[in-house]
């Protein structure tokens, strides 16, 4: 496995983990108690469509090694076919059906809610293996990351938030985990837009403030949109990133959207290395083997299959 495979691969179990951690917690029926006294949902835990989707661009760009739309936007769609119930937002999952049956996204993504197009958060949670792929070149993790939006998100909301998450993705996969010149680099390569003006407030707020008055603020997920999910993650993974669980912890008592968020926060960290407790883990369905797939030669048989399933 390459180095690469090996990054992404890395990234993507950290971000199952979140992606599963955060989908339990709001699928219990005690959430607000687990979440106040630490204590883990039960098991197993299954992560959500986001997951799918990052292995999906993640073996994209190994595949292709840059960015093709019309290659993503089938690929997502043939794994949308294989597994449709792991927690597709309904229009997401509408588009992606309609892609299989040979509709072009280049029309059915900017018509999407009037032709104001989605601003959800499906776009910028798959952009973790993106800011990988593009680690030492950040004007290409830009670019990438909003070629890659557009094919299911083309709100500028949206488009905005996969830029700012894959850009900070490639920093943490350099190592370099400055607050100050993560938050510069977002605010100078984002364009004008509510999102970039929620992202500033996040870099103004104080380290300090408490995850719940952060979300207040922030948002947390609760509009399924970008620009109320993506800046309380990023407040998240900057100033709490020093521990996986810890961060996961912190996230989680913004409460909204818990899978959203707290798959963006264990991406990031896990592309820097960060990783999931052990037995936390143990408890998540295993990763799809999409970076992998073992096709026999010939074969139609499609890579995208079932891993577990969802309950």
């Amino acid at each position: 496995m390459s180095q690469y495979n090996r990054r992404v691969w890395r990234a993507l179990q950290g971000m199952s983990v979140g992606d599963a951690f955060g989908m339990a917690l709001l699928r219990s029926p005690d959430t607000a108690e687990l979440i106040a006294r630490q204590r883990c949902p039960r098991g197993p835990w299954c992560y959500s469509s986001s997951t799918i989707q990052a292995a999906v661009l993640g073996k994209h760009l190994q595949t292709h090694h840059t960015m093709h739309p019309d290659h993503l936007a089938f690929e997502l769609a043939e794994a949308y076919a294989v597994d449709p119930k792991r927690n597709y937002g309904s229009n997401t999952g509408a588009l992606l059906e309609r892609i299989h049956h040979g509709e072009s996204w280049r029309t059915l993504s900017p018509s999407s809610f009037a032709g104001f197009g989605s601003m959800g958060t499906g776009a910028a949670i798959r952009a973790i293996p993106v800011g990988i792929h593009y680690a030492t070149d950040r004007s290409r993790a830009v670019d990438a990351a909003r070629l890659s939006a557009q094919v299911t998100h083309s709100n500028t909301n949206s488009i905005e938030g996969t830029v700012a998450v894959a850009l900070t993705v490639a920093f943490f996969a350099n190592g370099n985990t400055d607050v100050h010149s993560v938050w510069d680099a977002l605010l100078s390569n984002l364009k004008p837009s509510f999102i970039r003006k929620r992202i500033f407030h996040a870099s103004e707020l104080a380290p300090s403030a408490s995850p719940e008055a952060a979300a207040q603020v922030l948002g947390n997920g609760r509009w399924r949109c970008a620009h109320d999910t993506v800046p309380f993650a990023l407040w998240c993974a900057l100033n709490h990133g020093a521990s996986y669980r810890a961060a996961l912890w912190t996230t989680a008592m913004g409460a909204g959207r818990l899978n959203a968020t707290c798959a963006l926060v264990a991406g990031i960290l896990a592309a820097g290395g960060r990783e999931a407790p052990a037995s936390w883990q143990s408890q998540t369905d295993r990763l799809p083997e999409f970076l992998t797939p073992r096709r026999p030669t010939g074969t139609l048989a499609s890579p995208y299959r079932r891993t577990s399933a969802w309950p």
